[in-house]
């Protein structure tokens, strides 16, 4: 394959991978939106199907935020493959960096959000429903009592 047709590839595929990171940033904004009105909800209402509910959407941003993960790193390990035939690997450079740096990986400080999020909603839910949860404990402790 000639290199002007290599190159373009190349262009196109990390020009891909910046709009998966954009498109990642925008459904980031959604979630944050989302949750914003479901607490501001609750606030109002004290519902706990809201609380629920918020658990429900946090748990599917974390997965939409590594299905983003997942589909960057096939691109970036693609564009490291093509780089190889490049005289300057710069992709493939940057990544040695941040992996020498042991910087933390925005994924992993991304995903923190939507689970300290979760950790909110259910101390919520657990207070606003404290009657009900500590007869549950007490109905579970009572159970494993009686079967031991």
């Amino acid at each position: 394959m000639p290199n002007d047709r290599k190159l373009e590839i190349y262009k196109m595929f990390v020009d891909s991978s910046f709009r998966v990171t954009e498109m990642r940033a925008k459904i980031n904004t959604f979630y944050v939106t989302l949750n914003a009105a479901l607490i501001g909800s609750n606030v109002l209402l004290e519902s706990s199907a809201i609380l629920l509910f918020g658990m429900l959407v946090n748990y599917l941003w974390v997965q939409s935020i590594k299905s983003s993960k997942c589909l960057n790193k096939a691109k970036f390990d693609i564009i490291h493959k093509m780089e190889k035939d490049m005289p300057y690997k710069c992709f493939f450079e940057e990544n040695k960096i941040c992996h020498d740096d042991k910087r933390k990986n925005f994924t992993n400080i991304e995903q923190k959000i939507p689970y300290f999020l979760m950790a909110c909603y259910l101390s919520l839910f657990i207070e606003n429903n404290y009657f009900f949860v500590s007869k549950l404990i007490d109905h579970i402790m009572c159970c494993q009592f009686v079967l031991f």
